[in-house]
């Protein structure tokens, strides 16, 4: 097993800066034992984490897991983390996934989408986030989801609350299993700040990356 991972030192303010070392533990030690206790420190992580291995007499192959913290993005006023996860804890194939967390750095709020864009901005982001996720996946306009390996309720493509802040755009991730099986793998596409100019309101902390 291994964590990786950074501590905040500079951020607007020490209280921000300890939101956000806070978070991150938070992160690194998501685990629990049988009766849903969570480990207060990474050596407990460690020792759940063989427990259940030798809990398991017919496991093949040796368990790892590694946890990874980056601070991939950060600006004056946003920092977004990236939280990733690798292993095998058994079965058919190995585990891995990313996710995102947006932080005001001036207060070491998490922030959602509900934070940075206008009120209903869903149906402009979708439409937006479809065309991305098309080029991504090499996908013509009229090119079904449904019947190139995807699956959306409805058949209508939605963009998820992974997503991160970048430079150039709001970065959205879908990992594997969740909308299309696993052989096709994960997909991470960026929907461009210039696509939704419009839904990027003047008081937001995103409108001086945007304009």
């Amino acid at each position: 097993m291994r964590l990786i991972y950074p501590k905040i030192v500079a951020a607007g303010t020490p209280a921000a800066a300890a939101a956000m070392n806070q978070y991150i533990q938070a992160q690194l030690l998501e685990y629990s034992d049988a009766e849903g206790k969570p480990p207060a420190t990474a050596d407990e992580l460690a020792s759940m984490f063989v427990a259940d291995y030798n809990d398991v007499p017919e496991a093949v192959g040796l368990w790892e897991m590694v946890r990874e913290v980056e601070v991939s993005f950060a600006s004056e006023h946003l920092a977004t983390l990236a939280i990733r996860e690798s292993g095998y804890i058994g079965g058919a194939h190995p585990f891995s996934g990313q996710r995102y967390a947006v932080f005001d750095v001036n207060t070491g709020q998490q922030l959602t989408l509900k934070d940075l864009l206008v009120a209903g901005y869903e149906e402009g982001l979708n439409k937006a986030g479809e065309q991305a996720f098309r080029r991504e996946r090499g996908l013509g306009a009229n090119t079904s989801l449904e019947e190139a390996g995807f699956w959306f309720a409805n058949g209508m493509f939605k963009v998820n609350t992974n997503v991160g802040v970048s430079g150039n755009g709001l970065v959205f991730n879908f990992n594997p299993y969740e909308v299309a099986p696993y052989a096709l793998g994960p997909t991470e596409f960026t929907v461009g700040y210039d696509a939704i100019n419009a839904l990027i309101p003047d008081g937001s902390l995103l409108a001086a990356l945007a304009r």
